[in-house]
């Protein structure tokens, strides 16, 4: 209570300074500046609040505030960038908290019109940073690569050689197998035998079938798996189940190249565009100025943190 009297006299004083254009100049809620801009102990003790549930800090506040500050000089950068182009009116931590809060009334009041609201309907701070910031970088990442000469602009010539780099990931699922299938009894030892297909003892089963594939189910993930890693002609290890055990031998496989690329283009694209961003926030990262001020980075306690 003591701090937040004044004399009759001290506010005079301070009125006298103010009326002679004197101005006092405390911030005692800075604890660093970026680029010259501030740093608030909110801002800092937000971030080691985020990150103290996500790294390993080993309760040890020094390593905690530095990974804050990490994130902080990124975060600030990708702000910047969105601020620079239009995305976001003010980078400052005091601005986003307002947000929050309109963001939040505006969700609210369109639910109570009974319109359809997409995502949360009320965020915490720690909810909204996460999605205002992936929001931004897709903004920003479809924003600086419309045009050639765009920071982020990817070429046809690129996506084809990158397509080329990785050409049998990429073809996976464009790659048709020709192989052959035994099935024997749980114990019973494979044939002595070059082929498959010439295989006719009794309790065996041999067919002959091909392969493209189509999803993401458990038997296409297996199969594609043990048929990507054969050479021509070479038998797989034996597949053993409860009731039966699977042999295959690889035939033949074609790969489709023109429906690769035009199946994993546009994916290979948006990869391209996303490495370049990082390349540029990453150089505007390094050429940043950071001071920070110790004394009032050392005044935040574990109390502070509750993570």
């Amino acid at each position: 209570m003591k701090r937040a009297l004044l004399t009759l006299g001290a506010t005079a004083a301070v009125a006298a300074l103010v009326t002679t254009g004197v101005h006092l100049t405390q911030n005692h809620d800075q604890v660093a500046t970026l680029d010259g801009e501030t740093i608030t102990r909110d801002e800092l003790v937000f971030q080691m609040n985020r990150l103290s549930r996500s790294v390993d800090w080993d309760d040890n506040l020094n390593t905690l505030s530095e990974k804050a500050f990490d994130d902080i000089r990124h975060d600030r950068a990708v702000l910047t960038l969105a601020h620079e182009q239009g995305l976001v009116t003010s980078t400052t931590f005091g601005d986003f908290m307002q947000e929050v809060t309109t963001e939040n009334q505006a969700r609210s009041d369109a639910t109570e019109r009974g319109e359809t609201v997409y995502g949360l309907t009320d965020f915490t701070p720690e909810e909204y940073y996460s999605h205002r910031l992936t929001d931004l970088t897709t903004q920003l990442q479809s924003k600086l690569g419309q045009e050639p000469g765009d920071p982020l602009w990817v070429s046809e010539a690129e996506v084809k050689q990158a397509f080329e780099q990785d050409r049998n990931d990429w073809a996976a699922n464009a790659t048709t197998y020709t192989y052959t299938e035994l099935v024997t009894e749980p114990d019973a030892p494979l044939p002595d035998t070059e082929k498959l297909r010439q295989i006719t003892e009794p309790g065996t089963s041999v067919r002959r079938a091909t392969f493209t594939r189509s999803g993401n189910n458990a038997h296409d993930q297996e199969l594609a798996s043990i048929l990507s890693t054969l050479d021509i002609g070479e038998i797989s290890q034996p597949v053993v189940g409860t009731t039966q055990t699977t042999y295959y031998q690889l035939e033949s496989k074609t790969v489709d190249s023109a429906q690769a690329y035009q199946t994993y283009a546009a994916r290979i694209r948006q990869s391209l565009v996303s490495e370049k961003l990082d390349d540029l926030l990453e150089q505007r990262e390094g050429a940043s100025d950071l001071t920070v001020d110790p004394s009032a980075v050392n005044a935040i306690d574990a109390e502070d943190v509750q993570g």
